[in-house]
């Protein structure tokens, strides 16, 4: 799904993030059904180190947001069906490298590594309600470009465009069954797309921008 990220000016390695995302995750609770997760509101901060070799271009991420994302679905025959299970993804954290290959002003790269999400899901019907929580592992890939749009002595700004692919797996939650609330199987992925605008600054010398 698409994310639109407003990546406002910091330091050579620090910036701000804001979003407000529609993504889709994959939930599997009894009935194995996919389902849409409402839409959310996304706040975080991105710390990026990099460095060039001639044309090649290497570098770290981190970035940690603060996420609303949920969605609900409700167990399907032989179970329960007046039972609803809602799963929240309340925040991301990604740890990721970076290759990239420079073509004049523009970067073409890969990147790869490892992300964790803080996730409840919660069980309920017209009489109880059980909340089960877990911090989850994944992976997490994808590829992205940016473009050297405007150079200048003190620094640049470019053009970014990335897609990352996270895969957290399948856990149980609700494990053991309590006050008649099922255990179940949930698989969590994310797709994101972020789109921004980020700007570099030059503090000890002369900026020379090889993409």
């Amino acid at each position: 799904m698409d994310q639109l990220l407003c990546r406002h000016p910091g330091r050579r390695q620090l910036g701000q993030e804001r979003a407000c995302p529609a993504r889709r995750r994959r939930l599997r609770a009894n009935d194995h059904r996919d389902f849409q997760s409402q839409r959310c509101c996304r706040r975080g901060r991105r710390l990026r180190l990099r460095f060039q070799i001639e044309k090649t271009v290497l570098g770290f991420e981190n970035d940690a947001s603060w996420t609303n994302q949920h969605g609900k679905v409700q167990d399907l025959p032989p179970f329960n069906v007046g039972v609803t299970s809602g799963t929240r993804e309340k925040w991301i954290d990604m740890f990721r490298g970076r290759v990239g290959y420079a073509l004049d002003q523009f970067l073409i790269y890969g990147t790869a590594g490892i992300a964790f999400a803080g996730t409840e899901v919660t069980v309920s019907n017209q009489v109880v309600q059980v909340t089960s929580s877990q911090t989850r592992t994944g992976l997490a890939a994808g590829l992205g470009g940016e473009w050297a749009a405007y150079v200048d002595t003190w620094g640049a700004v470019t053009l970014k465009l990335e897609y990352v692919h996270v895969d957290f797996g399948s856990k149980r939650y609700v494990d053991p069954p309590i006050s008649g609330a099922v255990t179940r199987d949930v698989r969590l992925t994310d797709d994101i797309v972020r789109a921004g605008v980020n700007v570099r600054f030059n503090w000890d010398k002369p900026v020379v921008t090889k993409y």
